[in-house]
Order: structure tokens, then sequence, then C-alpha cells
């Protein structure tokens, strides 16, 4: 059975075709593997059924619950058979809970789903050979634990007889949203965050309900108190824990931080986050610290960096040691190259190679992230890297207009990948080696074909497991000039 696998278009005449089954309808069928998205593939006489957390190798009682044109997508009733990758999930909220799509899966099915969930992407998008170019995914020892930092949901419970949530209806409810939906789901531990956030977790869920806050309404627009969030240095133990509310207006808060110390004294940063948009984005443009210092330490390798509320940073400390290690290794830096670190963050990557690097110039579209690289070069002694606010597509066009001519450039895009304008100012500076690291494969092969056109020959790509128990799979290919 194949571990990973594509989603299957309607082909012609799929759309006239009958569909075998109906909503509503129970039907037995046998996973044939993973798709992008996490789900898993079945057939009925041809016909896709897409599962959420099926097994490759699984023999499904299924329900169907929406039908279109060429697939239908069903839910599990009955294992009647389970594959030889099943294993028991240890969350008792997994399938509920949106956090984890394969927790049900043995861990070794997972990295070879991901390896093949990329090589799938590349040879069905850029038409490549990807046996030849992508190698077995580099997974973890103990997959659990990971994450360095937790976003929790606040709702009210539901109102009785009414069933929805409302503020004020009862004692708050802090967790995780369901998948595909804004109810909340709240575990009593969750499987995949350093402990120490659980710990924060079971405070804030008993805590918080006792200052009387009015939860926000994402409909009426009307409540305070929006989320909660913390982040740990897996390497320095350092702890923050924040609130995201509508406004900087907090009558309890001299209240909310003593109860904060008492619970955790070694605390470094309490902050809250206002965020008065009316939008399902968490955090705000404005952080206020309610105690101790705005930002937290970690440390990968040689390199502190100092992280804020809004700060990216990879969310898997032990991981992103292995995936900047691939990134030096694949820019063969000998200590003349001047690096250009396209959506460089807090700049980790960039001060990361500008230990090989005789100039390293990063670009950043958030102004938070910003001065954090800047604040990190200087903490780390790095005189020789640059940092610059602006959109990239923007600002790299610009600057290899003006005579910029890397040697290296390295790419961290968002998942959407990159735009047009960033690909060509690429090919027109010509860099001897372009980094690419993603958290698409979808767009990273859809990119890979315009660096082709444009003159680039793709070397290799590795991809990282740095979000195990989710379909989430991180990639770094290496192009050439050729």
């Amino acid at each position: 059975m194949k571990p990973g696998g594509k989603r299957p278009q309607p082909g012609p005449g799929d759309a006239g075709r009958p569909a075998p089954v109906r909503i509503g309808q129970q039907v037995e069928v046998v996973i044939e593997g993973l798709v992008a998205g996490g789900e898993a593939l079945g057939r009925l006489a041809g016909y896709a059924v897409f599962v959420p957390f099926g097994a490759p190798g699984d023999r499904l009682r299924v329900e169907i619950v929406s039908v279109k044109p060429g697939y239908a997508r069903g839910l599990i009733r009955q294992v009647l058979e389970p594959g030889p990758a099943r294993v028991e999930a240890p969350c008792p909220v997994f399938g509920r809970c949106g956090g984890c799509q394969w927790q049900h899966l043995a861990y070794e099915a997972q990295r070879e789903a991901k390896t093949a969930l990329v090589a799938e992407a590349l040879a069905r998008i850029a038409k490549l050979d990807a046996t030849a170019v992508v190698r077995p995914t580099v997974g973890m020892e103990r997959p659990w634990n990971y994450r360095n930092k937790a976003h929790w949901a606040i709702a009210a419970p539901p109102v009785p007889g009414r069933g929805r949530q409302a503020p004020r209806a009862g004692r708050l409810m802090l967790g995780l949203y369901e998948a595909r939906s804004h109810r909340v789901v709240e575990p009593e531990t969750c499987a995949i965050v350093h402990p120490v956030l659980n710990l924060v977790f079971d405070f804030l869920r008993h805590t918080v309900p006792d200052f009387d806050l009015e939860v926000h309404d994402e409909t009426t627009g009307r409540g305070w108190l929006r989320g909660a969030f913390a982040k740990i240095g897996y390497r320095t133990d350092q702890l923050m824990i924040g609130l995201v509310a509508t406004s900087s207006h907090f009558p309890a808060a001299a209240s909310f931080v003593s109860a904060v110390l008492d619970r955790f004294p070694a605390i470094d940063s309490l902050v809250l986050n206002v965020n008065p948009a009316r939008t399902n984005v968490l955090l705000g443009d404005r952080t206020e610290v309610l105690f101790g210092r705005p930002h937290l330490i970690e440390r990968v390798g040689e390199r502190t960096f100092q992280l804020s509320a809004r700060s990216f940073f990879q969310v898997n400390p032990l991981q992103t040691e292995v995936l900047y290690d691939q990134v030096r290794e694949l820019a063969g830096l000998t200590g003349n190259e001047l690096v250009v670190d396209a959506f460089c963050g807090t700049g980790t990557i960039s001060l990361v190679l500008a230990t090989d690097a005789a100039e390293v110039w990063g670009i950043e579209a958030e102004a938070a992230a910003v001065r954090d690289a800047e604040d990190n070069a200087r903490a780390n002694g790095v005189d020789h890297a640059h940092f610059l606010l602006g959109r990239v597509e923007q600002r790299l066009p610009r600057m290899v207009a003006e005579g910029l001519a890397p040697d290296v450039v390295v790419l961290d895009p968002p998942r959407k990948g990159c735009e047009e304008p960033v690909i060509a100012a690429i090919a027109a500076a010509r860099p001897a080696r372009v980094i690419y690291v993603s958290c698409n494969p979808t767009t990273l092969a859809r990119d890979l074909v315009a660096f082709r056109d444009a003159g680039y020959r793709l070397e290799v790509v590795q991809p990282i497991d740095m979000f195990p128990q989710t379909a989430h799979v991180e990639a770094v290919a290496l192009l050439v000039p050729g």
C-alpha cells in the first residue's frame, strides 16, 4: 500500500457519471494510501472516497457525508480490519481536536508518507523524477512533546437549552478548536507540546475563569478576552505567558500577575497582546508587558535568539537544529560569500549562516521580527548581518536592480510560496546556489517549475519532519544554475 499519494482529480466524463454512493450511505472501503492534507484514500469501483483518520491497509465501514463530481468523503464508523500502520492514539481527544491528524499512524509510517507526499507533488506538478532527488524524511527519535509554543482558544460554555456559546454563560472553556470548526475542545493535556506548556494550560483553564472576564464573540464583536498563549525556550527554559484581548484595559491585571507569579515564580515574560480587529487572527500588532521582559531567549547551536510574542520561530527546536544544519550543508559556504536570506523572520537562518559567510542580508515584512533580528545580531556579536524591513517581492527586485549580486539565496516563504517577482529577481542575480525551505510541497513543486524555466536545476530535496503526528512536512531544496 502506498503511504502517500495525490488527491485524484475528476477525469473526463466524471461529472456526468452518477456517483456510486449517496450521502448517509454506509460502505466498505480499503485504504490504499494517504493524500495531501492528511486524509486517507479508498475507492469504490474506481470512485475516490476520502476518509479522515484512515490508515494504509485499513478495511473500514464509512458513512458518506459529502458527494462531489469524481469523489466523496466519508467518516469512519467501524474499523473492520486495521492496516499494519494503525496504532492506538494516546490523546483522548484525537479525532476531535484539530491539532493532530496522524496520531493513529506508527511513526515510521508517518515518515514514509511524508517522503511520498513530497515526491508525489514534485512528480505530478514539476514532472520530476522524484526518486532521484527526494531523500527519506528525517524524523525524531521521540516525536512527542516537541512544540515550544501553544495558542489556546477561549469560549464560554453553551447556554443551557440554546446550543451555542455566549459570553458570561458560566465557567470559561480554554482549549483547542475542533477540526473545521470554532467549537472548543478541552483536553486534559496535549501530547505534542512541551510539558511545561501543559502546566501553563492547566493553570490558565482553572484560573482565568476566576477573573470574570467577558469572552470575545467574533460574530458580534463584543467581549474582551480572545485567547491565551505560551512560549518556552527549549534550550533555556525561559517562559512567556500571554493573554490576548481586544483592548489594554485590564482592571484585574495586578491580581492576574500575582496569581501567575504564585504558580510560576521563575517566569521571564508575562504579556497582554491587544487585538481589537474583527478577525479570526489571534495576535494583534501591540503587546504590553505585565511582568518581566517583552521577550524570551532561545538558543540554536552557538547562537541565541530573542523572541517576542509575535516573533516567528520554528515550533520544533530540536528539528530546527536539524533543518538549519541541512541549510548550512547545502549552502556550502567558504567564508567569502554574500548571502541573501529572504523571508528571514527573526534572523535565525541569517545568523546561523553568518558564521561561514562574508555578509548576510535578511529581508522580512514583519517589523517586530526585524527588530528582533537586529537585536539578535547584536546579542551574538554579528556585525556583518543586516536586516531590511519590506516585502520580499518588492525589496529583492529593487536590490538586484541596484547591483546586488548574492552568491547564495535562501528562501523560507509562507505556505503560498514565492511570487513571480521573487523568482525573476533571483534568476537575474544568478546566484550559484538557491536554498528553498518549504512548508508546502505543492507550492514548492510549482515554484520549482518557475525556477526551471528561469534556468535553474533541482539537485536534491530533503524532507524534515518538523511536525510529528500531523500531516505537515518541511522540505529543503537545493537549486543550481544549469
